[in-house]
């Protein structure tokens, strides 16, 4: 009867061996193992090249907004120097014909602005002040 038992489990392991071998085995899952490493190479290198392409478009981007940003202060700057030059003209017209003098330096008391109510620093008016200085 031993030597039954003993014939049937060599009998269960030898089907059991075949059945794993069936089933795919050490192999199969060295083979599944290797998909999934080969997979996540892929995606890793696609998404590096993504990342370059993204990364080169942000710089064209951003060359393109330095150079926008260049030409918008320059047509700043020029538009205020026209600006202070059609300000300055404007300036020596009202002033020629103001008072006959066309000097920026050149202030009277009427072109002056005027500052009522304001007080100094010492509380006194600006206007009690200037007549005082006059």
């Amino acid at each position: 009867m031993e030597v039954f038992t003993l014939i049937i489990a060599v009998i269960a392991l030898v089907i059991a061996g075949i059945s794993l071998q069936r089933t795919g085995g050490i192999k199969d899952l060295r083979r599944r193992v290797g998909a999934v490493n080969f997979s996540t190479e892929v995606v890793k290198n696609d998404l590096r090249r993504r990342a370059e392409a993204v990364s080169s478009k942000t710089q064209l981007v951003k060359n393109e907004l330095q150079r926008g940003a260049e030409v918008v202060s320059s047509k700043t700057q020029g538009m205020r120097n026209r600006t202070a030059n059609s300000l300055e003209r404007l300036e020596r017209v009202i002033r020629g014909k103001g008072n006959g003098k066309s000097h920026q330096g050149d202030r009277s008391e009427e072109t002056a602005p005027k500052r009522s109510g304001r007080t100094s620093r010492r509380g006194l008016s600006s206007s009690s002040t200037r007549s005082s200085q006059v």
